[in-house]
């Protein structure tokens, strides 16, 4: 057996089904050796194919999924929204110590900046765009109280629940269409116009680049004003190319460039503080392996270097991560098409590969047949 088999899940899919009768489950059926269960998410609708009481379910856009402590957020600008499935401010914990006292490790996994409810009800708060939109589903990371309230956030989950391991997802920025809603977008955009629609151009990151000795404001208004007179256009072939380091370096006389440095600094402090806060309470990070593309803001080096476990996204890829990060930890990350009798050579071709491990996704939107399948794939390693 692997050291190291997560599955993601939701507190309802354990309250639900009964935690005892889940557990068994996920410890005996599918193997595995830590559950990594929601804080905060997003809005989804769901299907879960053996959940006895809500099969389909329409979720809530934005919430956290315990009780908070108000008293860590009377200084706060942002305030969360608990889910109206918390029928207590025992049902996370008794969640939590059901999982440990079964003996499997329990992760945190956390949802930052993609939170529709949030950047809705605070909107100063959300990523404005370079012609003024306010996104209504992302919030902004060089924003001073978004981060604040992510900080108190991360120290309530950190000292109520003592995770074995965090998941830090969307503590970035985020791509322009990132958590569109049934979106009405027919015609075609070409991707550096998609990348430009992505930039955030709030009060604050105008500031910080200001800060870093550029006319942040001028670079704003360069920006809008090609996207207004681009967007109204068919793209030709000319305009469809990829977004790549060259146009990156060299767009709009290199303040592009610029403008996307202070992005990096802005973001990627704030997600070095988050690890060290994870680290001073014995919590290890997890994330998806970062790529070079710089549309979330974060350091691909100092991001590994800082972080604990990283998520791949074929069984291959911990062959060349691995080469060049030996002491990190790497988990090829299995989703539902994954979960077939197959499953088992993807496993092994993973660990031939150098991963430590394995991340399935997700409990509740997985048939039984198919956590078997994971169950059988681990047995058979």
């Amino acid at each position: 057996m692997p050291r190291f088999a997560a599955i993601y899940t939701y507190p309802w899919d354990l309250a639900d089904e009964g935690v005892d009768a889940a557990l068994d489950r996920i410890a005996g059926v599918a193997q595995q050796t830590e559950v990594q269960m929601a804080t905060s998410y997003h809005i989804s609708t769901y299907f879960l194919p053996h959940n006895p009481k809500r099969q389909i379910y329409f979720g809530e856009d934005g919430m956290v999924l315990f009780q908070p402590e108000a008293a860590r957020y009377q200084r706060r600008r942002i305030r969360p929204r608990v889910s109206e499935l918390v029928n207590g401010p025992h049902y996370y914990s008794a969640l939590v110590d059901a999982i440990r006292n079964r003996g499997l490790r329990y992760g945190a996994w956390m949802v930052y900046a993609y939170n529709h409810h949030l950047a809705r009800t605070y909107p100063d708060c959300a990523k404005q765009d370079a012609l003024g939109n306010l996104s209504r589903a992302q919030l902004c990371v060089g924003n001073q109280e978004t981060r604040a309230y992510f900080r108190t956030l991360t120290q309530e989950v950190l000292e109520r629940f003592r995770p074995d391991s965090m998941f830090l997802e969307s503590l970035s920025y985020l791509p322009f269409s990132y958590g569109f809603m049934n979106p009405k977008v027919f015609m075609e955009i070409t991707p550096r116009d998609q990348y430009l629609l992505g930039l955030c151009f709030c009060q604050h990151c105008v500031i910080a680049a200001s800060r870093s000795g550029m006319d942040s404001l001028q670079f704003r208004e360069a920006v809008a004003k090609h996207l207004r007179a681009s967007l109204p256009l068919n793209p030709t072939p000319e305009l469809k190319v990829p977004v790549d380091q060259a146009w990156r370096d060299t767009a709009f006389d290199s303040r592009l460039a610029h403008y996307l440095a202070t992005r990096t600094t802005t973001a990627t402090r704030l997600y070095e503080e988050m690890t060290d806060l994870c680290h001073r309470h014995g919590t290890k990070t997890v994330d998806f392996a970062p790529d070079n593309e710089p549309v979330t803001g974060l350091n691909p080096e100092r991001v590994i270097e800082v972080g604990d476990r990283f998520c791949l996204g074929e069984p291959e890829d911990a062959r060349r991560w691995k080469a060049k990060w030996p002491k990190k930890e790497f988990l090829w990350s299995a989703e539902p098409p994954d979960t077939t009798p197959e499953l088992a050579g993807r496993c092994r071709a993973a660990l031939a590969a150098g991963a430590d491990g394995f991340t399935f996704y997700n409990y509740g939107l997985l048939r039984e047949e198919n956590l078997r399948h994971i169950g059988d794939a681990l047995k058979r390693l």
